[in-house]
């Protein structure tokens, strides 16, 4: 997949998708950090931050949303783009990579909401 992406580098603090946006990207960390901030009641939260090989625009390009939070570089970072037409063109010239690439994107977003549930639950809920 990762052939067929294009190279991104942003400098710290360069916000790069903001909550709302339609960007049709799937990003691959691949060297630095990068936060992940919603806004709450006026101000900005960072809700997790994503490190090298972890993929990020998942929820948008499943659902064909515009993006549910703001991604910023922490630190400079360079990032792997692959565009939702890209990706559909592989999958249907590979299935068995669609395949593999949802299950993928399932098992992150399942992570993702058990952690969150986590955070969000007393820990007795959890046994």
């Amino acid at each position: 997949m990762l052939e067929h992406a294009d190279v991104a580098d942003y400098v710290a603090g360069q916000v790069f998708v903001r909550a709302g946006e339609m960007h049709g990207m799937l990003f691959v960390v691949q060297k630095g950090v990068i936060q992940v901030v919603v806004t709450h009641q006026g101000q900005e939260v960072i809700i997790a931050e994503c490190r090298e090989g972890e993929i990020l625009g998942e929820m948008s390009m499943l659902d064909r949303k515009g993006a549910s939070t703001t991604l910023a570089a922490k630190t400079d970072v360079k990032v792997a783009r692959i565009d939702q037409a890209s990706i559909e063109r592989l999958i249907q010239s590979d299935p068995e990579f669609g395949v593999r690439l949802y299950q993928s994107l399932a098992t992150i977003l399942a992570g993702r909401l058990r952690r969150l549930n986590m955070q969000a639950l007393p820990f007795e809920s959890y046994g």
